[in-house]
């Protein structure tokens, strides 16, 4: 337990100072009215051989509450999400490739409004063994 609160610490960390990648949204607009829940969900194009990542979302909190988050399609040693922190941490026990759909999170809007560019925006950190990892391409997709 003490090695992954470490390693979450860190993870944390890491996404202050080695910001690797900003999000994209994928969809240019996209409508919600206000109490209703819909689903980000995070895509990278590559990511080459990462050991662990690291996602932090941001937006106006006066816009939207951050409801659930979850790693997909992982086969990791940890996949963490910190609701009220609003970042994931996941961890590998070997190099793995880990890219397509990665992580999705489900949003309440708290007002009628459509949603463009960077109102939510996710950052990453990637990691080997030894440095950060370029990252290539992070999208956001918007469904409800």
């Amino acid at each position: 337990m003490k090695k992954i609160s470490i390693l979450l610490v860190l993870l944390s960390v890491l996404l202050v100072f080695l910001g690797c990648g900003k999000s994209k949204p994928s969809d240019k607009k996209f409508t919600v009215e206000a109490d209703e829940t819909f689903f980000v969900t995070v895509s990278m194009k590559e990511s080459g051989e990462i050991k662990s990542m690291a996602l932090s979302v941001y937006f106006d909190n006066n816009a939207f509450e951050l409801l659930e988050g979850e790693w997909l399609n992982h086969n990791a040693v940890i996949a963490d999400f910190n609701k009220k922190a609003k970042d994931a941490a996941i961890a590998f026990e070997k190099d793995t490739d880990y890219c397509g759909e990665i992580f999705r999170f489900s949003v309440k809007a708290k007002k009628d409004l459509t949603i463009i560019d960077d109102m939510i925006i996710v950052e990453s950190v990637l990691r080997n063994e030894q440095v950060t990892v370029e990252c290539n391409g992070i999208e956001l997709a918007y469904s409800k």
